[in-house]
């Protein structure tokens, strides 16, 4: 980071950085009032970091437990929010079973659609026709219904 101050060290930069795009995701027209800092929060965060910056020195300790204090509030609801409400945890358990070959028969049965048309020269509909075949093949194991294929 060549504006970086050399009395900061790059991880509480680093820190600093994930905390502020972290803040203004929170700050996002869309987000819900649970998912924003509390008045009480930002005032408590506004009053130490005053304090640190008051000082006759800055000291990088006092603002890292400052920014870490932050840092901590966000996180919490960062991983609420993609964690639990967007129940992650599933998304990558149907992210493995399709597409890493956790069940490989969709690949097998894609592959069964595919063998024909992959031996045909492309045409300009090309990534949709794959895209058909691709979600044919998925009707037919029955797993059009998970909810990733909306998405492909």
């Amino acid at each position: 980071m060549p504006m970086l101050p050399e009395y900061i060290p790059l991880a509480l930069a680093e820190k600093i950085l994930f905390t502020g795009n972290a803040v203004r995701v929170g700050k996002h027209p869309n987000a819900r009032e649970d998912d924003r800092l509390t008045e009480d929060e930002i005032n408590g965060v506004l009053s130490e970091l005053s304090a640190v910056l008051s000082a006759r020195e800055l000291s990088a300790a006092h603002l890292d437990g400052v920014v870490d204090s932050l840092r901590s509030k966000i996180a919490s609801r960062l991983y609420r929010l993609v964690v639990k409400e967007a129940n992650l945890e599933n998304r990558l358990w149907n992210l493995k079973d399709f597409f890493f070959l956790g069940k490989g028969e969709l690949f097998q049965c894609f592959l069964d659609e595919t063998v024909t048309f992959f031996a045909l020269p492309r045409g300009k509909n090309a990534e949709r026709d794959t895209q058909l075949h691709f979600h044919r093949a998925a009707t037919r194991l029955g797993c059009e219904d998970a909810e990733f294929f909306s998405k492909v």
